[in-house]
């Protein structure tokens, strides 16, 4: 693998962690984010890698960039309701899934459906005050649709 490459992946990784960050997670789209990809290699000043290579290597950091996210948030909620196995199992599902990444994206999708699926349970759960679910909730949302902005974008 030329540098050129991974700058290209790591890159985008970094801006669409940086981009669900900061929008609303009403907003996750596949074509917002693959406007992320296509700015970031129409910007790339010293490109050494074809118009391909730099394609494939973006798109591939941006669902890093996208289940890295999801795997944050999730592990975020995990450590505050520890007793909800539902989140522990969603987030351990979603870190089971950082690992097949790229290599096998059918198992990579199969965690993220069960993470998806063990969330929803969580959600259900929730036996906490209204204060902690008022927390708790938003960050909730941003993970549940980074995880279908995900399966999105592997079937695409």
């Amino acid at each position: 693998m030329i540098v050129g490459a991974f700058d290209d992946r790591n890159d985008v990784r970094l801006m669409v962690k940086l981009w669900l960050q900061q929008h609303d997670p009403d907003v996750y789209a596949p074509e917002r984010i693959r406007l992320i990809v296509a700015d970031s290699i129409k910007n790339d000043r010293d490109p050494v890698d074809s118009l391909a290579d730099s394609w494939r290597e973006a798109s591939y950091g941006a669902i890093l960039g996208i289940v890295e996210f999801a795997s944050e948030e999730l592990k975020d909620l995990a450590k505050t309701e520890r007793s909800n196995a539902s989140l522990q199992s969603a987030s351990l599902r979603t870190g089971a899934a950082l690992s097949c990444l790229p290599y096998d994206p059918i198992q990579i999708h199969d965690h993220l459906e069960q993470a998806t699926s063990d969330l929803r349970d969580a959600h259900g759960q929730q036996e906490v005050s209204s204060g902690t679910q008022a927390l708790t909730a938003p960050q909730a949302a941003r993970a549940l649709q980074a995880l279908a902005l995900a399966k999105a974008m592997l079937r695409n």
